[in-house]
């Protein structure tokens, strides 16, 4: 996909997502912060960080921390 169109997507993203739907995105987006994704394609790992960071900033901290722990186990308020 073109990098420009990526670009403008997480632009609109931002801009017409509803606040219900940040923690599903964010969900989905933090699997692009790997490493791999730093080193083979930083503009997308860049563009995915930039909308999660706006997203952190804008969420409540219970929710975010729920939304990017979504598939882990938590127990006692540590991962395992």
């Amino acid at each position: 996909m073109d990098h420009s169109i990526r670009w403008q997507a997480a632009k609109s993203l931002e801009k017409i997502l509803l606040e219900e739907q940040m923690p599903s995105v964010v969900t989905v987006l933090k699997n692009y912060l790997s490493p791999e994704t730093y080193k083979n394609d930083f503009e997308q790992f860049d563009h995915c960080y930039q909308v999660i960071w706006k997203y952190a900033q804008s969420m409540p901290y219970p929710a975010f921390y729920q939304a990017w722990h979504q598939q882990e186990k938590v127990k006692d308020g540590e991962l395992y």
